[in-house]
């Protein structure tokens, strides 16, 4: 999945600015908004998961919540 679909898929358009949520979270994640991320992998997961807290929140504050839901996932 890329980031532009996954954030098409779970922030609409009719809701956000897409094309922008998806650059921000690419961005973060060290991938171009069309490369496919292999979310499979633990590193690419927390990357991802990282920009979008940021893009909701303003920052990233979470440190092991973080990493039991990727354990969890």
């Amino acid at each position: 999945m890329t980031a532009i679909d996954l954030i098409s898929r779970y922030a609409p358009s009719s809701e956000n600015k897409t094309g922008a949520y998806a650059a921000h979270v690419a961005e973060i994640a060290g991938v171009a908004v069309d490369q496919y991320i292999d979310l499979t992998d633990r590193d690419n997961m927390r990357n991802v998961v990282t920009g979008i807290i940021q893009h909701e929140n303003g920052m990233q504050p979470y440190t092991w919540e973080l990493e039991d839901g990727i354990t969890l996932a």
